[in-house]
């Protein structure tokens, strides 16, 4: 692994219920950054693309990352202002310490 690898800085965020309720008594929910971590960032392409958008093209990612089991499915992800959905999250090779995080992009949602 080269440490200079890591070179794009992402911003992962989580929803998260707001402690006070509205005036009908339902809690809202906001997206809120969790973690700012270091990524290594590419354009999703070839069979891969294809199979993540197999019906229409639509703007992906895929952030390589140090391994951390606090990042799941159910987040988002922020690159150059732009908001990602989480799509998948799976470890390339069981013997190293790094997890791969495939992403698509919100239309019409900035940041």
């Amino acid at each position: 692994m080269n440490a200079g690898e890591f070179d794009k800085r992402i911003i992962i965020r989580k929803l998260f219920d707001e402690v006070e309720k509205d005036k009908d008594g339902f809690s809202n929910k906001e997206w809120n950054d969790f973690l700012s971590i270091w990524a290594n960032v590419k354009d999703l392409s070839g069979s891969a693309f294809y199979q993540l958008n197999s019906e229409q093209q639509v703007k992906t990612i895929t952030c390589k990352v140090r391994y951390n089991n606090k990042i799941d499915e159910s987040m988002r992800v922020i690159y150059r202002n732009e908001i990602y959905k989480v799509i998948r999250i799976y470890q390339g090779n069981y013997k190293d310490n790094f997890m791969y995080i495939d992403c698509q992009i919100i239309k019409g949602v900035k940041d």
